[in-house]
């Protein structure tokens, strides 16, 4: 092994411990503090942009995907066919993965957070800090009621449900159709709790 494979794979390993690391800290621990702690947030957002986070953080990104692909090349050089074994399409889900965790990163997460860094809007900053973070998932006001597929319902006699999403209803002549508004009404009410 030549020194040159030994210093990328430092710079590969070590910089990728960083980035997830950093990547880790940043959505599990610092952000929700930064939403508990509401306006104050600014100041603590732009103390981490002057400590440079916002270039540290892409640039250890970067160094980690292009020590990476350069290894990825040294390997795949040859004869062989490394690139079709299973290794090499982990290694190749491994690089798509990154390189595809880069892009979202610095097209709309970075964009987002330097926006809500330099805004003297509360209220905006923390709105656009939110967005950052909920960026992939569900918005604000939606409600996962379960995760349920194949559905057994309790005492029917039909097929399972493929997923609740509707309310479903059975008699004596078999399932009613949910979504045929004029064999199956049902009202859906809610009141607050105390």
């Amino acid at each position: 092994m030549n020194w040159l494979m030994i210093v990328l794979r430092l710079v590969h390993v070590g910089g990728g411990a960083m980035w997830v690391g950093m990547m880790a800290f940043m959505t599990f621990y610092l952000t929700p503090a930064l939403n508990e702690v509401g306006p104050d947030a600014g100041k603590v957002m732009q103390a981490l942009q002057k400590q440079k986070i916002m270039i540290v953080m892409p640039v250890i990104a970067l160094l980690t995907i292009v020590s990476g692909i350069w290894m990825m090349t040294r390997l795949y050089a040859g004869p062989s066919n490394f690139a079709a074994s299973r290794m090499g399409m982990a290694l190749n889900v491994g690089a798509l993965s990154a390189i595809l965790a880069f892009l979202i990163g610095i097209v709309v997460m970075r964009p987002l957070m330097m926006k809500s860094m330099t805004t003297k809007d509360p209220a905006e900053a923390q709105k656009l800090r939110a967005r950052a973070r909920l960026f992939g998932s569900w918005e604000m006001n939606w409600m996962a009621y379960n995760f349920a597929h194949d559905v057994d319902l309790p005492g029917s006699t039909g097929e399972p449900v493929p997923f609740l999403m509707y309310p479903q209803a059975e008699t004596a002549d078999g399932r009613v159709d949910s979504l045929a508004p004029d064999d199956f009404k049902y009202e859906i009410t809610a009141r607050e709790i105390v």
